[in-house]
């Protein structure tokens, strides 16, 4: 802007005017029309000419006469009477052409008269001053034209004088509004000069500091919102910050106004603070340090920050803001986004991005505060298992990254996973904490959920005294481990081991697979229910081991061990187990349930529905009652035919040609279409048609389907009535094994068949004469 070598041209410039020149100029420019703009800036390069043509040609302007100055013609004394007379004529290029001339330098009280002549040329006149490096400071005080005393006396008559929005006396409006544009001067990053810091003390005056700071502009920018837009400010934001604390201390208690701290929470238009303009505009050393001062200065209560200003910093990139937040706002990491995401999903979802060690931090700060905190982590790790709307936990959008540099190498994933395991087994020996192995559990089940098998064998290698941990269910790692179906042997294997060294369970707990979780299942009978190729062969080790025997006889009968494969598992593991204890075909579970009983509940599929006929023909081959057990009701009184046919997938029914494909061979005349009326399946229109032949079959106790359907007081369609009655007409002729009564009568005697519902049936007998219904009885 001003600096030295243009003042010294100018000077030299000005020297060079000789008399003859100055007389032609004169007389060149009498008639001359002067247009200098009001508010324009001097520039020594351009040659001084007349104000105006109004004057006498004796008369001199301020202009010719502050030219005068400069040739040392004229003195101070010829200007001020000037501005006395003419006040009019004093312009901003004026003002600044004055205050080039360094001998003799411009006298105070030509400031003086220069301000009070016009606003424009007292704003021009801070301006300078506040970015001048070599202007004298004092002179400050005829700029804002108030003295101390004034101040002070109007603080004494105005106890509003803290009011931001109106302060009292023109003066300090005027003040106020000179104050905001010079902190507007920050947000300008072509300024070659910044206002200098002297001035912004001088103009910080203590007893309307905090008015001056809560001073918004056009965009409803606070100082500190100017000051903190670029990070070569950052000793104005101490500045700021300093004052903004002095004058929170001084205010009295009862004031009305809330602490300002600087004005580092004020928002904009766009609802930013200056603390987001740190974060957004600085880079991340700086932006960290200065948070650190203003937090270690104003001891910030956690509760007027946003809940998303970690967020942000992580939408940013910016790792060491992160840190200093996460230290002095721990709450933060609890705040989840739309989809549910929390910050360490923030941290993790940057992809090569990823700051590793961050993520570390943040786990180990979650689980140093506790469930007492942030409930949220609680049975989270430190919510490095916690999922978002995706049902994606952090753990597993590290593992499963699409990036090459994590996918093609799970070193960083390991190590990292190491740390946190380190980190809970440390604090537990330390503390004893129960909830930390909670959350050591949730970190190896959601390993087993995402197949990190590598995580979970470092654990149960180098950490075997703590496979006695149990999770809220009552879990163990191993029925979490056998609970999958992709766990590979060896891992199980290397799990039961261990835990047969460390004793797991006690004497009888057989290295964890006797023990039962809260749903009184043991990790056998998971086990067995594990549908996996391998399944077969750890079966058979674990039934021929014998030192010690992981298998005993009694397991059979009181864990139910058959009922479990029969839950989705192999047909090679119960056929192993039928080999080794025949009789477990027989056993009931505490609902009353068979073995036949669960298959025909699990979920239909190929497999299950090999399953299902080994089970049936093993039931027959042991004369159990109801067709091998297909029709023996449990407890709620439902069979394994009305469990098969509830949870048949009808949509896709027709890779089946017939539902007795599960039955041929083994089992005949199932009574089908009864145990479909029983249970009132909605499709039975469909099941009659594709098994017709399944309505000339009697139930369990004689009946036909048309006895089921009559019994069931026509509360089923009536359109399902005719197509089983159309179908196989020759059952109204047939008594109900049960009552003895044949379907008319059945009919007649309940509320809910009408009369020519029974007519119908009644003229199929053969024993009574065919009338017609408009005839009488023969």
């Amino acid at each position: 802007m001003y600096s030295r070598p243009k003042r010294a041209a100018a000077l030299a410039a000005v020297a060079a005017i000789n008399d003859e020149q100055k007389t032609e100029k004169r007389q060149r420019t009498e008639n001359a029309d002067d247009s200098d703009p009001d508010n324009g800036d001097y520039d020594p390069s351009v040659p001084l000419i007349s104000q105006s043509d109004n004057h006498k040609q004796n008369e001199p302007t301020l202009r010719e006469l502050i030219q005068g100055v400069h040739s040392k013609e004229n003195s101070w004394m010829d200007v001020r009477k000037r501005l006395d007379s003419h006040p009019s004529e004093a312009t901003p290029r004026d003002f600044h052409s004055a205050l080039l001339v360094h001998f003799p330098l411009v006298p105070e009280y030509i400031i003086a008269k220069f301000i009070r002549s016009g606003d424009v040329i007292r704003w021009e006149a801070f301006r300078f001053i506040t970015t001048c490096p070599w202007f004298p400071i004092h002179l400050i005080r005829y700029l804002l034209v108030i003295e101390e005393d004034e101040i002070r006396d109007m603080a004494e008559d105005h106890e509003d004088i803290f009011d931001r929005y109106t302060p009292p006396g023109a003066r300090l409006n005027r003040l106020f509004s000179y104050c905001s544009k010079i902190f507007g001067l920050f947000r300008n990053p072509s300024a070659e000069v910044p206002p200098r810091i002297e001035v912004i003390k001088e103009i910080l005056n203590p007893s309307f500091a905090l008015t001056v700071l809560s001073t918004r502009d056009e965009g409803r920018c606070v100082p500190m919102h100017n000051v903190c837009a670029f990070e070569s400010n950052i000793e104005y934001v101490r500045l700021l910050a300093n004052v903004g604390k002095q004058g929170d201390q001084d205010t009295s208690e009862d004031t009305e106004l809330n602490p300002s701290y600087g004005g580092l929470l004020q928002r904009d238009t766009y609802g930013r603070t200056p603390l987001w303009k740190i974060a957004h505009n600085w880079s991340d050393e700086k932006a960290a340090d200065i948070t650190q001062e203003l937090f270690d200065l104003f001891n910030f209560p956690s509760e007027i920050f946003p809940d998303d200003i970690l967020n942000q910093a992580i939408s940013e990139q910016k790792w060491e803001l992160c840190k200093v937040i996460i230290h002095k706002l721990p709450r933060t990491l609890l705040h989840h986004g739309s989809a549910g995401n929390h910050p360490l999903h923030e941290v993790v979802f940057k992809g090569r991005h990823s700051n590793l060690p961050l993520a570390l931090l943040m786990v180990e700060q979650t689980l140093r505060l506790g469930t007492t905190v942030i409930e949220a982590s609680k049975n989270t790790c430190g919510l490095l298992t916690k999922r978002n709307w995706a049902n994606r936990s952090p753990l597993k959008t590290l593992f499963l990254s699409n990036n090459s540099s994590l996918s093609n190498n799970e070193t960083k994933v390991m190590d990292f996973c190491k740390d946190v395991i380190t980190y809970i087994v440390l604090g537990m020996e330390a503390n004893e904490n129960e909830e930390d192995g909670i959350n050591l559990l949730a970190l190896m089940k959601e390993a087993v959920h995402i197949r990190f098998w590598a995580i979970i064998q470092y654990f149960i290698e180098n950490f075997p005294a703590q496979l006695h941990l149990k999770d809220e269910e009552g879990c163990l790692l191993l029925h979490h481990i056998c609970r999958s179906s992709h766990t590979p042997m060896e891992l199980i294997q290397l799990a039961i081991t261990t835990g047969l060294q460390q004793h797991v369970g006690g004497k009888n707990g057989r290295g964890g697979l006797a023990i039962a979780n809260n749903d009184k299942r043991t990790a056998l009978e998971i086990l067995g229910s594990r549908n996996a190729g391998s399944n077969n062969k750890l079966f058979k080790n674990l039934m021929e081991a014998t030192h010690p025997k992981l298998i005993v006889q009694r397991d059979f009968k009181s864990l139910n061990l058959l009922h479990a494969v029969a839950d989705g598992g192999k047909v090679t593991v119960a056929r192993q187990i039928l080999k080794a204890r025949p009789e477990c075909i027989s056993f009931v579970d505490d609902n009353g349930r068979l073995p036949l009983h669960i298959a025909c509940m699990h979920k239909s599929s190929t497999a299950q529905t090999k399953l299902i006929r080994l089970l049936l023909s093993e039931g027959v081959k042991q004369h159990i009652d109801g067709k091998g057990g297909l029709l023996l009701a449990d407890d709620n009184n439902k069979s394994p035919l009305d469990h098969l046919l509830c949870k048949l997938q009808w949509d896709g029914f027709d890779r089946w040609k017939s539902i007795n494909e599960l039955f041929e061979g083994v089992v005949d005349d199932v009574p089908l279409i009864q145990s479909a009326i029983e249970i009132s399946c909605y499709n039975i229109p469909s099941l009659v048609h594709k098994h017709r032949d399944s309505l000339k079959i009697k139930d369990e106790f004689g009946c036909f389907p048309l006895h089921v359907y009559l019994a069931k007081q026509g509360s089923l369609p009536d359109k399902t009535y005719k197509q089983i009655f159309d179908l196989y007409p020759a059952a109204a002729n047939e008594p109900d094994g049960d009552t003895g009564l044949l379907p008319y009568q059945t009919a007649a005697t309940l509320p809910n068949w009408k009369l020519k519902d029974v007519y119908d049936l009644l003229r199929t007998n053969p024993c009574v004469i065919n009338l017609s219904l408009d005839q009488g009885p023969s």
